[in-house]
């Protein structure tokens, strides 16, 4: 999605119901039996950091839709499923910009994203923020720059131990 194209309130709209069914058909599979991953969690951290100096770039406080998307966002975490366990990617700051560079996305550019590394201390505070209100286990991963096998084989290790408790 276009965010220059279509506009900011458009774009959000669109990625959050690409990720909310996602949300509700994993809580359906994991309420069976199985296990689930799930690659973001956005909607159900945001509203701790909508607004928050530094998030500008994902929607400003300023902008006409802000309060509307904020509202919508206090919702999505009072209502949208729930997690048992989060991992928070802890990623240093030389391997965010090396994995900001490599990716290499027009919207990372467009929006300035890697002078904005402070902000992942607000994705994190999100996340034990979250943990804390849900009960949910936090896991803090240690991201660093390998390739996904041994990143995966890792996390894979990590996860064997909450998933057998």
């Amino acid at each position: 999605m276009q965010r220059d194209v279509y506009g900011l309130i458009g774009a959000l709209h669109w990625f959050r119901s690409q990720r909310v069914p996602n949300l509700i058909d994993a809580r359906k599979i994991a309420d069976d039996g199985d296990v689930v991953f799930l690659d973001t969690f956005y909607d159900k951290l945001c509203v701790h950091y909508l607004g928050k100096p530094g998030m500008e770039w994902l929607i400003p406080t300023a902008d006409k839709y802000f309060e509307n998307f904020y509202e919508t966002a206090k919702i999505d975490y009072e209502t949208l499923p729930d997690a048992e366990i989060v991992v928070f990617f802890d990623v240093k700051k030389t391997d965010w910009e090396k994995m900001l560079g490599k990716r290499g996305r027009q919207l990372d550019r467009l929006i300035n994203l890697l002078d904005s590394y402070h902000t992942t201390q607000l994705f994190r505070n999100a996340a034990e923020r979250y943990c804390e209100d849900s009960k949910a286990t936090l896991i803090i991963f240690d991201n660093n720059w390998s390739t996904v096998a041994d990143s995966a084989a890792r996390l894979a290790d990590i996860l064997k131990k909450p998933l057998a408790e």
